[in-house]
């Protein structure tokens, strides 16, 4: 996204998300002097829009399990967990989340689904 102020309407600054906006802010009034400085901004803009994609796979999929499990589809919600299971393995190997919060969130989705098993079974 280009964020020079001659081009930005009201319209794309509403599009514009949360750092997004932020980084806009620090391009427009200059907040930044060295030239380093302002790499980093793009740096971390660019890093923050490709992190944001792992982050809320592993969300979406970890809703996508614990609704399954809700509604007692326990097969379909076996099929999430290892897909979530997997999502949240790649966004630690990304570093984007701790890979000890991946590991937390695993064990708790697994905890979740194994609780529900035992309560379809007994």
């Amino acid at each position: 996204m280009d964020y020079s102020p001659l081009y930005v309407t009201i319209v794309e600054l509403s599009r514009l998300r949360g750092l997004e906006i932020l980084f806009y802010i620090v391009e427009v009034f200059k907040l930044a002097n060295i030239q380093s400085a302002k790499k980093r901004i793009r740096q971390t803009a660019t890093r923050t829009k490709h992190n944001r994609v792992y982050r809320s796979a592993a969300r979406t999929h970890i809703k996508r399990t614990r609704q399954l499990i809700a509604e007692g589809d326990l097969e379909k919600a076996e099929e999430a967990a290892q897909e979530a299971y997997k999502t949240l393995d790649k966004a630690a190997r990304r570093r984007v989340i701790h890979p000890r919060n991946a590991a937390r969130r695993k064990s708790r989705l697994m905890a979740s689904l194994a609780k529900a098993k035992a309560e379809a079974a007994g």
